[in-house]
């Protein structure tokens, strides 16, 4: 079977099971082995939903059915660690190597006794099935064992069942680790087993990519896309092949946009075509893409939500609604968090969305950042009246007095004099030369800090006496914002 009969054979099992789902549980008729195919592939497309469905429907049926409990665990394990666990313990009579496996991810060994508890599980098994094959390499990736797996290969190759599903696993392995040498001796051979399979030759196609052969890599994946012209993935790949071999970020986009439209319940294309969009400063487009997947997948906000907002236009008010979704999905809101939001924004030179972090912050908890992140980004962006009350606010319940902190002094002297409030200025001018010398800073980093605020309150001193215009002051840009 070719790959395209093979996709069309599955996309048609999966159709059925899905428009069963209508039916009662009751009236839902497949095969053991159709179950699995519809779960296993369900794995594939992270479709929780589905393969709770299968699992439902394979209770009902085939309750005794060893390979669909070894699902049920494998889902559990996807879940949560809770889930597994429990469910180990309620099977603790189970034998087999995917039981065995879990067991070991419930209680890893140690890096010194990981290498001899694989040599012993392996040990213990004449042949592999293909999902123990699959769930063996997921483990050694856990586990950080890439070598063994490696090593294993002559023992693997005796022990499974059917060998192309052993050398994908270590070809994708190979991909992890950016072993181009011993993935394209597998990938090749893979090729060689079945030339037909897209899959095989996506795969050559990255380690040929990887390795820096740009022609073999180009080769490899246009003929998964002769294979199958309508998979989405073969096109994902050459995308990123162009990207590694550094092609012009146009060439690339139309194949990366191609690739979306081909699977557009997929997330993660998504992304990469927002960032090709990005890069080439086309961030209309990205914004587009970005908000199009929040749409789709609500359920991954929190990974699209911070490059929507990176995107964004400073003046686009729907970034406000956005961010408060942003606050309500957070698990974790803690100041820490929103704080280095703000400062990985103002160091990217956005201040304007780093004041609307600051503000949904505020808006959603009812608390300040800390006031020298709050009082910067409303100078920076300037709001002036508030950067004051923040300072002040601030001076006034520190322990630490305003001659400690000559930088936020300067920083509340300008925001004084731009916001018109002089009289007030002229009190801080005052105050700051009658009580602080370069005697009351210990360290070199705090006097160079005071020299240079003590350049600015001069500065500002002598505009005083000139009493000079609203628009100077207004113009006025001692720190070169």
């Amino acid at each position: 079977m070719d790959d395209q009969e093979y996709n069309a054979q599955r996309d048609e099992l999966i159709s059925r099971f899905r428009k069963s789902l209508s039916q009662p549980l009751a009236e839902r008729y497949f095969g053991e082995d159709e179950l699995i195919s519809v779960f296993d592939y369900a794995t594939d497309l992270n479709d929780d939903y589905l393969r709770i469905e299968v699992l439902l429907c394979g209770a009902r049926f085939y309750p005794e059915s060893e390979e669909l409990n070894q699902r049920r665990g494998i889902f559990y394990d996807t879940l949560s660690d809770t889930a597994r666990d429990s469910f180990i313990e309620d099977n603790a009579s189970q034998e087999g190597m995917i039981w065995d496996i879990m067991r070991l991810r419930r209680n890893p060994p140690s890096d010194d006794k990981a290498e001899e508890s694989l040599d012993y599980l392996l040990s213990c098994y004449d042949t592999l099935s293909d999902e123990d094959m699959i769930q063996l390499a997921q483990l050694t990736d856990t586990l950080g064992q890439y070598e063994w797996l490696k090593k294993s290969e002559p023992v693997l190759r005796k022990k499974v069942e059917f060998l192309p599903v052993a050398l994908y696993e270590l070809g994708v392995a190979a991909d992890r680790n950016d072993d181009a040498e011993f993935g394209i001796r597998v990938s090749e051979e893979l090729t060689r087993i079945e030339p037909f399979c897209a899959i095989y030759w996506q795969l050559l196609a990255r380690h040929y990519s990887v390795a820096g052969d740009d022609d073999k890599a180009d080769q490899a994946v246009e003929y998964a896309i002769a294979i199958n012209p309508d998979d989405a993935q073969a096109y994902f790949v050459k995308a990123s092949c162009d990207l590694q071999a550094e092609r012009p970020i146009e060439q690339i986009i139309p194949t990366a946009e191609k690739a979306l439209a081909l699977a557009p319940d997929n997330s993660e294309p998504y992304r990469f075509v927002a960032s090709l969009h990005r890069h080439a400063g086309n961030r209309h487009r990205a914004q587009q893409v970005l908000r199009e997947a929040l749409t789709r997948f609500p359920e991954e906000a929190l990974s699209f939500i911070p490059d929507i907002v990176m995107d964004a236009d400073d003046a686009d008010n729907s970034i406000d609604e956005i961010l408060d979704q942003f606050y309500r999905l957070q698990v974790d809101n803690s100041e820490a968090i929103w704080v280095s939001w703000v400062h990985f924004l103002s160091s990217m030179g956005m201040a304007g969305k780093a004041q609307k972090v600051v503000d949904c912050y505020y808006r959603n908890s009812g608390l300040r950042l800390p006031a020298t992140v709050t009082a910067e980004s409303y100078f920076v962006n300037g709001r002036y009246a508030e950067c004051i009350d923040q300072l002040y606010d601030m001076f006034s319940e520190s322990e630490i007095p305003m001659a400690e902190r000559p930088a936020l002094s300067a920083m509340l002297l300008v925001a004084l004099c731009k916001n018109g409030e002089t009289d007030r200025a002229r009190q801080l001018v005052k105050q700051y030369f009658d009580t602080v010398t370069i005697s009351s800073f210990p360290t070199v980093a705090s006097r160079l800090q005071y020299i240079g605020s003590l350049h600015v309150f001069q500065q500002v001193s002598d505009m005083l006496d000139n009493h000079v215009s609203r628009r100077t002051w207004r113009e006025f840009n001692p720190l070169f914002l």
